[in-house]
């Protein structure tokens, strides 16, 4: 077997539940299983030794602390297995980090998800990283999970609650090119001057995803959050079906 193959070959279509919830309720994440038995403890510690050097090449490029990796890291990061930033490919990646700090990494979630998909390269990773993109793709739950888990990480640090504008960006990678998103993100510009709070957030999800599925006309507005419903009369109102 040559090193691709071998390669390739290291990545399971396993999936594992992995707990990884936040503080302040971030859900818990389900990971791809790449982890292997060790075939020796000499080879475990080379892996070890060089994500953990090239962990602390990327957190030189932010010099916060010993321990966490910052934006231009972070942009390095995706530069390095040629993703663009703020893409579904980098928010999975971001998700299967475990990161819960808006442009940080830390060290424990660095080494905890290098230890646990047994990725010892940048090479290695980017197959990695297609394999857990196919994955969300194609399962609705893992999409869930993955889209509630990165709420701590978009809305920023040093923000109880997301802003609209930090929202709106995200749910367009989300939910590309989707009609009643683009209604929506007219309402909230033009009507709304409050925050998405996590509820929120995960009622957006629903919402479209029940008008997805049903293609509903006159959606039944006392099943949603009052910012919801508001939208559903605005749109009464701004669009004909």
């Amino acid at each position: 077997m040559g090193p691709k193959a071998a390669v390739k070959a290291r990545v399971s279509n396993k999936v594992v539940p992995h707990e990884s919830a936040t503080e302040s309720g971030g859900a818990p994440r389900h990971v791809v299983d790449n982890t292997q038995p060790s075939s020796g403890g000499t080879a475990f510690k080379s892996n070890r030794s060089e994500m953990e050097t090239y962990f602390d090449k990327l957190r030189l490029l932010d010099k916060i602390d010993n321990d966490t990796v910052g934006m231009k890291g972070i942009a390095q990061l995706m530069s390095d297995i040629n993703i663009p930033n703020n893409t579904i490919q980098s928010y999975v990646l971001l998700w299967q980090f475990g990161a819960s700090r808006n442009s940080r990494l830390s060290r424990s979630e660095w080494v905890t998800a290098t230890y646990t998909y047994n990725v010892d390269g940048t090479s290695q990773l980017k197959l990695a990283l297609n394999e857990w993109v196919s994955k969300v793709g194609n399962d609705k739950h893992l999409f869930f999970e993955m889209y509630s888990f990165l709420y701590d990480y978009l809305r920023g640090e040093h923000s109880r609650l997301m802003t609209v504008e930090c929202a709106v960006a995200a749910w367009e990678v989300f939910f590309p090119a989707h009609k009643t998103l683009v209604q929506l993100v007219q309402w909230l510009k033009k009507e709304y001057s409050g925050s998405i709070s996590r509820d929120l957030w995960r009622q957006v999800y629903f919402f479209l995803q029940a008008e997805e599925n049903h293609n509903i006309q006159e959606p039944d507005t006392t099943r949603w959050p009052t910012v919801l419903s508001d939208f559903c009369e605005w749109r009464k109102t701004h669009f004909k079906y």
